[in-house]
């Protein structure tokens, strides 16, 4: 899509998740543990978590001023469960309250931080946050899904 077709929002979107990705990039330890993809216009963005079953899922949200990071589980209540019986120590890991999200398909574990993306002063911040989080969500991962 030509980006000049795009809202404002999306437009927002897409930059900040553009410089999320040079973030991870010039990170020596984040660059080492994912492998950035293409930044789109979406309050969304994913990376790879080491398994085909789910995926770290981290978005960036203008309508609530909040960020999310957590585990995105594609169709497999088994894993979402698995996961769940380890949930006092997934909040020690995680630093924080979690929260598990039901749905027909698609399961989720998030953590949420407040932060207002339409502010890029607090863009440096927010990526910081989401990294951090996801690394710990990968290392999650490692340690439950054997």
């Amino acid at each position: 899509k030509n980006s000049s077709n795009i809202s404002d929002t999306k437009q927002m979107q897409l930059r900040f998740w553009q410089q999320f990705a040079e973030y991870l990039k010039s990170s020596e330890i984040y660059s080492k543990e994912f492998s950035v993809r293409k930044a789109y216009p979406q309050h969304w963005y994913y990376l790879s978590a080491g398994s085909s079953s789910y995926h770290i899922s981290l978005t960036a949200s203008t309508q609530k001023n909040h960020l999310s990071a957590g585990l995105y589980i594609s169709d497999d209540k088994e894993k979402f469960s698995m996961f769940k019986e380890h949930s006092k120590e997934i909040e020690e890991m995680i630093e924080g309250k979690v929260e598990w999200k039901e749905a027909s398909k698609a399961t989720r574990i998030l953590i949420y931080e407040s932060c207002d993306i339409t502010n890029e002063a607090q863009w440096e911040n927010a990526f910081e946050w989401l990294s951090y989080k996801a690394l710990k969500f990968k290392n999650i991962a490692r340690k439950f899904d054997k």
